[in-house]
């Protein structure tokens, strides 16, 4: 017997949950009692499946925004063995993966982070087309923790060169602190910056106004512009 099970309140997922049939439906049992053993399975499940999904992740919000990682990554554990038990609700495992993502690297687990996060972008590429360069940065993350500054940089590189990264203000976190120097990440800085046309002349353009006169950029040299798209 299948079973959906939604989530409103907690998450914008749904899990699927399988339980077996009753003996009597095998062994040739009274029909009536096999259909009224089905429908208590089948309440009593979902309403545990529901509230134990629930208490977890209720527990492991709390805990995380109180900074008790390590008791809300056990939480988070629990959750994404749950996950990995509905193969086809993959939005569902990605959140929980990515979750866990953030708490191992908070707890220290770099390694562990490094596993999880290749496990996360390959799940993630099978609900879309789009390559995250999110997911790349993470394992770059892992990677620094590990203090493995090569396979670091290659994945950053990944993020921008092949995922079209284009977040100039996240290499300025702390955690980019160990390459801020080498020449490789000043390399990916600069191409970034360039994509986004960092200190670069904007480029000109010309619009009509609503009283149908026209609006060009390049005829405003010298003034202050406000551009609101």
């Amino acid at each position: 017997m299948a079973m959906n099970i939604h989530f409103h309140e907690t998450a914008p997922f749904a899990l699927c949950f399988c339980q077996p049939r009753p003996k009597e439906v095998f062994y040739g049992g009274k029909m009536k009692k096999s259909i009224f053993l089905c429908l208590i399975y089948f309440f009593f499940f979902c309403a545990h499946a529901q509230d134990e999904v629930r208490m977890l992740l209720h527990r492991a919000n709390e805990c995380s925004q109180a900074g008790k990682y390590s008791e809300a990554l056990t939480q988070v554990r629990k959750l994404v063995a749950i996950s990995s038990q509905s193969p086809e609700k993959l939005e569902f495992q990605v959140e929980m993966l990515d979750f866990q993502q953030y708490l191992l690297m908070k707890t220290g687990a770099f390694q562990e982070a490094l596993e999880n996060g290749f496990a996360l972008d390959a799940l993630s590429q099978k609900i879309s087309t789009r390559r995250s360069p999110w997911n790349c940065l993470k394992i770059a993350e892992s990677y620094l923790g590990l203090k493995d500054h090569g396979n670091a940089l290659a994945w950053i590189e990944k993020a921008v060169y092949e995922r079209d990264f284009i977040r100039r203000d996240i290499f300025d976190l702390k955690v980019y602190d160990p390459l801020r120097n080498t020449p490789r990440f000043i390399k990916v800085i600069a191409a970034v910056e360039n994509k986004i046309g960092l200190n670069l002349p904007a480029k000109d353009f010309t619009v009509q106004l609503l009283d149908g006169t026209s609006f060009s950029l390049s005829a405003q040299l010298g003034k202050v512009v406000l551009l609101d798209f």
